[in-house]
């Protein structure tokens, strides 16, 4: 029988990008699931309408959202906007980055740096710890890199040729060129440097597969 498709809701672009890199890297096809972001949580309530509207046509529908400093009261700020309003939904929610802890797509790409790849974390982290000991201090606060620079950066030293080639032939033509290291274009998926297999991840799958079952 055919899988069933699902429709699923993201904060942002980063978020839409890796969840579509990390489903085809379990082996499911495009058409099992349909991810759209809606621009940060606090849009969810523009969304509600459509998620009712894929439920009344038997479409399994989810978000998948950031679970920032609390995760408890982010669970129940979205699902107060889900079950209230004219168009209330029955949306499966999962909290990034793997449904208990606090935090966002950062804190989960954190846990899929393989070991022999830690090193350039490591080289990054003390980077900033030199940088905030600055005496007197050269760098305003403001100015210092956060972790999606972090992330930015980390995918950008260990780009290969081929990733590089891949990107190029899948947007040629587009007017606007974007750095294949960025968050809604870097490769997670049939890279060595990004790791989709570990136990970090199972919560997450198993979001996933539940949907489609």
């Amino acid at each position: 029988m055919e899988k069933r498709k699902a429709y699923i809701l993201v904060e942002g672009i980063a978020d839409k990008h890796f969840l579509e890199e990390y489903i085809l890297h379990l082996g499911y096809e495009d058409k099992d699931f349909e991810i759209n972001a809606v621009n940060g949580w606090c849009n969810l309530k523009n969304f509600t309408p459509k998620l009712r509207q894929e439920e009344d046509n038997g479409i399994r529908t989810a978000i998948i959202f950031d679970a920032d400093p609390n995760p408890d009261e982010r669970r129940n700020e979205l699902q107060n906007i889900l079950r209230g309003g004219r168009s209330p939904s029955s949306a499966s929610v999962f909290l990034i980055p793997n449904d208990s802890d606090a935090g966002c797509l950062e804190d989960l790409l954190e846990h899929l740096v393989p070991s022999e790849y830690q090193a350039v974390i490591t080289c990054w982290d003390e980077f900033m710890v030199g940088i905030k000991r600055l005496s007197p201090e050269l760098v305003p606060h403001d100015n210092l890199p956060g972790s999606k620079t972090k992330f930015y950066s980390y995918a950008s030293l260990l780009l290969q040729d081929d990733d590089k080639k891949k990107h190029e032939e899948k947007h040629k033509g587009k007017d606007k060129k974007v750095n294949p290291a960025s968050e809604g274009y870097r490769p997670y998926k049939d890279v060595k440097y990004w790791n989709l297999d570990g136990a970090y991840l199972d919560p997450l799958k198993k979001f996933l597969e539940d949907l489609q079952n």
